[in-house]
């Protein structure tokens, strides 16, 4: 929505320089509200003439940078997508955080502005505000006994508190504070309050079994909440490109609370010992089967090609960190995964059998031949294990990783299941260097067992699911694991 302007549009270097005059004034004012337009000339690095040339006096000035600031704030509270009710709730208030905080001394002269237009353009954000709520509550967001206009009250004193009580100075937000840490506490006190659970409840408790072969999305495409990728257990958006929401798909309300609460507490857990960032929860709203954690910069090493081989060093040292672990301190958080190297031989075998005439010709024999073997007998204690650590669970920046996502598989089993992972996916270089990083090599064997059960439950999903980075990354790994 745009105020209405009696000057003619400007030309795009015009147009910057009034930005540059606008943004200076703002610092200037907010800094002192009795400066000059020289002061504010100075600050926009222009001669007074040139802010005079478009603002004729001061008051002129003044009330541009408020229409401004209206406008941005306008934008801001965009509710028109689809998005869940939540998703929207979080992008809206981490963009309006922006603009009050960016722009306060703006916003504050627009709140008491007799401009009609200024009044215009807030009405139309309460009478928007006011739809949303109507839809989050129609949509179980918000308790059945709440009225949603008041849920929008409430939720505007949460937000001027943010920006103008200190909030942001407070471990939220500040110049150079996180606007999405800030919001995420605006979200959260609304729709929990600061009171403890009825119930005396707290976040955690045991996981589900592990299951090998499911798979979830390394990244999750999409911007300011409108996209969606939808994995096998989970529904998730990327709002603002900082913040992940998913949502689980678990019918069952009370199983999808408690599998939301066990993440949640799990994912803290390996955020205290792991020497490489993961996601840390943010917001969790179990009962709605959503779990919210900060974007980890980076681009999942399925999509690089030829990873670099300081890559597998720096994941032995995650695995040293992990698997060093007590496993009487992780048993809060992963189950024990106590299957015999038998079982998972069978069920290669299995797999083997359904997808035999995808397995290129040349490979086929040794394929059978280790399929037709005995296992390796089992090795060490179990310990804290990822459990899934393929390539499109690991981001990187070039060189250099940046993050390891998806620990829902996470379990208290053998420590050769990661090596697996690393040795399919990345080869034979890549196990030596993460063992040596590692300090021991008492799982290198069982590691190429794990790998080449592995590939066929891999190039088994890519098949099924037709996605070709699978296939390929399956076949590639042939060469190494069946020579």
């Amino acid at each position: 929505m745009t105020i209405q302007h009696a000057r003619k549009p400007l030309r795009a270097d015009a147009e910057r320089t009034v930005r540059a005059i606008l943004e200076a004034a703002e610092r200037v004012l907010s800094a002192d509200p009795a400066a000059t337009m020289e002061q504010i000339a100075e600050a926009a690095g222009v001669a007074r003439t040139t802010v005079h040339r478009r603002f004729a006096t001061r008051e002129a000035l003044i009330e541009a940078l408020t229409a401004w600031a209206t406008e941005r704030f306008a934008a801001a509270v965009d509710i028109s997508d689809t998005a869940p009710p939540l998703v929207v709730l979080h992008r809206v208030t981490a963009n309006v955080l922006r603009v009050k905080l960016d722009w306060n001394y703006a916003m504050a002269r627009a709140a008491a502005s007799a401009n009609p237009e200024i009044a215009r353009v807030h009405a139309d954000v309460v009478d928007r505000c006011d739809r949303f709520f109507r839809r989050a509550a129609a949509e179980g967001l918000l308790r059945a006994d709440v009225d949603p206009r008041w849920a929008r009250r409430c939720y505007y004193a949460l937000i001027g508190e943010a920006t103008h009580g200190g909030a942001a100075s407070d471990g939220g937000a500040g110049p150079d504070g996180d606007i999405d840490a800030l919001a995420t506490r605006i979200v959260d006190t609304l729709l929990r309050g600061v009171g403890a659970p009825a119930d005396g409840r707290r976040h955690g408790g045991r996981r589900g079994r592990p299951r090998r072969g499911t798979r979830a999305p390394a990244r999750i495409p999409g911007r300011d909440g409108g996209g969606a990728r939808r994995g096998e257990d989970n529904t998730a958006y990327e709002v603002n490109g900082e913040l992940i929401v998913r949502f689980a798909k678990d019918g069952d309300p009370r199983r999808r609370a408690a599998k939301v609460r066990r993440e949640a507490a799990l994912l803290g857990f390996v955020a205290g010992i792991s020497p490489l960032p993961v996601p840390e929860p943010r917001f969790v709203a179990a009962e709605r089967g959503c779990l919210a954690y900060a974007k980890l910069p980076g681009v999942p090493l399925i999509d690089v090609a030829g990873p670099p081989a300081a890559v597998a060093e720096t994941l032995g040292g995650l695995l040293r960190a992990l698997h060093d672990v007590p496993a009487s301190r992780a048993t809060r958080f992963a189950e024990v995964d106590d299957e015999p190297t038998e079982a998972w031989r069978r069920e290669a075998a299995a797999t083997y059998a359904q997808l035999a005439g995808e397995v290129p010709g040349r490979y086929r024999p040794a394929v059978e031949r280790f399929l037709a073997a005995p296992p390796p007998e089992g090795g060490t204690d179990p310990v804290f294990t990822h459990n899934d650590l393929g390539i499109e669970h690991v981001l990187a920046d070039g060189a250099r990783v940046t993050g390891v996502i998806d620990w829902s598989d996470a379990a208290i089993t053998d420590p050769a299941v990661d090596f697996g992972r690393l040795y399919r996916d990345l080869g034979p270089g890549a196990l030596d260097a993460a063992l040596r990083r590692y300090g021991d090599r008492e799982p290198a064997e069982r590691a190429v067992f794990y790998a080449r059960c592995a590939v066929l439950e891999d190039m088994a999903y890519g098949i099924e699911t037709g996605d070709e980075k699978y296939l390929r990354k399956s076949l590639r790994a042939l060469d190494w694991l069946f020579p």
